[in-house]
């Protein structure tokens, strides 16, 4: 079913199960607004703010949930409603709950789980939280207005031109990606560690912490904004960390999540089949299908990488654990691409 969730005066639509369970649900609305989920209070559901334990089964269609920030774990548990045996009932007459039977009842409804059963249940629902946020984030990628705020930025006629001249040993589609990917490396974006000062232009800034977004931020999806000093000017300098492709190619900065996110509405934009991969320990890449190979091909843009797939786990010496691809058309696991220690991966 379609919710809407809001947060600081943004409202976003969001589709859920309730029957995922009320973990799943902060795990989504956490990818969504990028809040923490410990730190997330949600109400506009029953009584008060939702508990992990929460049954969502009478949510419906439409229904308005607002975020606030708090410590989630200051929220109750729901109170389990067990029913009690009539007096006027004999514990012995046909259908009647005796009292060991609602004891024993309610002994297993409120076993303590293993830490270890409690760990595994939540990495499993932070996995399907991030897999639902990023299956819904690269729809953005489809819509034409999007596409069209990309191609008003990429000179296409000069990339086609470029990849006619030196194709390389590339077909001549597939030499066209490769000279998109070293141009938006290389005249395009921009890396960003500390963001220079808004006010005079000076790279010597100092990180303060994170703030809330405004509501300029918060339309270019914006879920956290570092703020900055600068040891020049002492002016105050806002980072939004944006993840709308579009808004990006307007800014044309950022880390690796800004990169790959705008470069992979460029390739769509220009006619590629692509994908948004995440490595799930901390980097963002894409992948481009090869319509000359029949394959997919993969491609760093902050390190104009093509086609070097072991780049992460034997150039970077990185262990992996998964690599997720997300399209239009479906969500693979696409791990065993880029290690040849996909055991390590598992353990």
């Amino acid at each position: 079913i379609s919710v809407v969730v809001v947060y600081n005066g943004q409202r976003y639509e969001l589709q859920v199960d309730p029957g995922d369970g009320a973990e799943v649900l902060k795990m989504q609305i956490s990818s969504l607004i990028d809040l923490d989920s410990e730190k997330m209070l949600i109400s506009g559901y029953g009584n008060g703010y939702i508990h992990d334990l929460s049954d969502l089964n009478g949510l419906k269609a439409g229904h308005v949930l607002t975020v606030t920030v708090g410590d989630a774990s200051s929220i109750p548990p729901p109170t389990i409603s067990v029913p009690q045996p009539s007096a006027q009932r004999s514990p012995t007459a046909g259908g009647a709950i005796t009292r060991e039977a609602l004891s024993a009842a309610l002994m297993a409804a409120t076993k303590p789980k293993s830490q270890e059963e409690i760990e595994r249940q939540r990495g499993i629902q932070e996995m399907q939280g991030r897999i639902l946020s990023g299956a819904q984030h690269v729809m953005i990628y489809e819509n034409p207005q999007v596409q069209a705020q990309a191609l008003r930025v990429i000179p296409v006629d000069e990339i086609r031109r470029r990849a006619a001249e030196s194709p390389g040993a590339l077909g001549a589609r597939d030499a066209v990606a490769r000279k998109l990917l070293a141009w938006f490396k290389h005249e395009c974006f921009k890396w960003v560690n500390n963001p220079p000062c808004d006010a005079c232009g000076s790279g010597n800034t100092t990180n303060l912490g994170g703030a809330h977004p405004n509501s300029e931020e918060r339309a270019g999806m914006a879920g956290v904004v570092e703020v900055y000093k600068c040891g020049a000017c002492a002016a105050v300098t806002r980072f939004p960390r944006l993840n709308h492709p579009g808004k990006l190619m307007e800014t044309r900065r950022g880390r690796c999540g800004e990169w790959a996110n705008a470069f992979t509405l460029c390739c769509i934009a220009m006619g590629f089949e692509a994908r948004h991969v995440v490595d799930w320990t901390d980097h963002v890449w894409t992948e481009v299908y090869s319509e000359d190979q029949q394959r997919w091909i993969h491609c760093d843009s902050c390190e104009d990488a093509w086609d070097a797939p072991l780049l992460y786990s034997e150039g970077w010496g990185k262990k992996l654990t998964y690599v997720i691809a997300f399209s239009k058309d479906d969500v693979r696991d696409v791990t065993t691409r880029y290690t040849r220690q996909y055991a390590e991966c598992l353990a």
